[in-house]
C-alpha cells in the first residue's frame, strides 16, 4: 500500500483490508514460530514486537489516510440555486 495513490475506501472496505493485514501479521509469525521451535518465550516476544509494529504502521494507514476527508477539487453546488457554494466561517 504504501507508495500507491491513496484512494478513500468505505468503513467495510478498510475493515477489510485492516484484517487481511492483520492475517498476514499471523500467518508470518506462525512461519518464523514453525522455522524457530525451541525459541524462548523472549525471542517469540522480540518477533512478535517486530511483526507488530510493522501491521501497525499498514493498518493506521488504513484506518487514517484512506478515510474520505470531504475535500473536494471543487465546491459543492448550492442546491437551491445551483451556484458553487462558499466557505462562511
Amino acid at each position: 500500500m504504501a507508495g500507491s495513490k491513496r484512494r478513500p475506501m468505505s468503513r467495510a472496505q478498510r475493515q477489510a483490508a485492516f484484517l487481511e493485514v492483520a492475517a498476514r501479521s499471523f500467518d508470518r509469525l506462525e512461519a518464523w514460530y514453525d522455522q524457530h521451535p525451541e525459541a524462548s518465550f523472549g525471542e517469540i516476544e522480540a518477533k512478535a514486537r517486530e511483526v507488530r509494529r510493522e501491521m501497525m504502521g499498514i493498518g493506521l494507514e488504513i484506518v487514517i489516510n484512506r478515510r474520505d476527508t470531504g475535500q473536494r477539487a471543487s465546491p459543492p453546488t448550492c442546491p437551491g440555486c445551483g451556484e458553487p457554494m462558499r466557505f462562511e466561517r
